[in-house]
């Protein structure tokens, strides 16, 4: 017998997912990150310093996520493209590169192996170039990704199942794509160090 889930809760469960991943990325950036000792971490959320400590190794056990992925830009606006690596930077992971082109975008790729790619659909190599890219890119090898466009239609014809986050977006939204998509991928601390 096979169990499926309700759509509706299949999506009440993500959205829950991704609260409490971005949670965890609050409690455990900056401890990991920024070098803020679990006390004043615990002082600032209100919780005990145990319990910072507890809910980050479970969460961390739990989930397999790490915080910190290498990305991918690929985004022909340039002022688009600097808000993206901001999002990313300010959820804790790291740009490996940005890319306006198809071809510059499997370059990029090809040398910095993003673990995670935000791709706008229409480049100026034409309205698809940046699913192309994204299909070029996966045939080295498999990575998360997140289209961010304002096509989203595009999207949804060419690749099913795919996250899309609408221009114009709210950095939230970003941040919780990029949190599903990563986890949809079993982006782990064991895969990553691969």
């Amino acid at each position: 017998m096979v169990w499926k889930l309700d759509p509706a809760i299949s999506d009440s469960v993500d959205a829950e997912m991704a609260r409490l991943m971005a949670l965890a990325l609050e409690i455990a950036r900056p401890s990991h990150l920024e070098g803020l000792p679990y006390g004043h971490q615990a002082h600032i959320l209100g919780l005990d310093v145990l319990e910072v400590r507890e809910y980050l190794g479970e969460t961390f056990k739990e989930t397999g996520v790490r915080p910190s992925a290498a990305t991918l830009i690929i985004e022909d606006e340039a002022a688009v493209a600097l808000d993206l690596a901001r999002i990313v930077r300010q959820t804790g992971h790291r740009v490996c590169g940005t890319a306006g082109h198809l071809q510059q975008a499997v370059a990029v790729a090809d040398r910095t192996h993003p673990v995670l790619v935000l791709a706008d659909v229409q480049l100026k190599d034409g309205p698809e170039a940046g699913i192309a890219a994204v299909q070029e890119i996966r045939r080295s090898g498999e990575m998360a990704a997140v289209y961010v466009t304002a096509y989203p239609d595009r999207v949804r014809q060419a690749v099913s199942g795919s996250l899309i986050v609408s221009k114009p977006f709210l950095a939230h939204d970003i941040q919780t794509a990029m949190w599903r998509a990563l986890f949809r991928h079993g982006y782990t601390t064991s895969a990553a160090a691969a």
